[in-house]
């Protein structure tokens, strides 16, 4: 918990530092807002996780939750927005600006 804490001070220090709490483009407030309220909103995938976590500590179930979870770090990878897609696009950002 002390960590979590603490990685949220230092976010509001920096987003303070660079005037993007509630001013600048783009805000810290208006990207929560995307987060939470977007067209595939965090709290939905929070919730799954911390439910699947949950009934993890009933110990009948334990290997239930770890299959969910591996699920879901399958999709999070696999997803059409995933990690393999985001590397994609990064790479082809970077190949397209090069010359020769």
């Amino acid at each position: 918990m002390p960590i979590l804490l603490s990685v949220v001070g230092i976010v509001l220090v920096i987003a303070g530092l660079r005037n993007r709490i509630t001013g600048g483009n783009p805000s810290l407030v208006s990207l929560l807002k995307q987060d939470f309220t977007g067209s595939n909103p965090f709290w939905k995938w929070a919730a799954a996780i911390f439910l699947i976590g949950a009934i993890g500590y009933i110990d009948e179930l334990k290997p239930i939750s770890r299959a969910f979870m591996v699920l879901v770090i399958i999709v999070f990878l696999f997803s059409n927005e995933g990690v393999f897609a985001k590397l994609q696009n990064v790479f082809k950002s970077t190949t397209n600006g090069v010359t020769q």
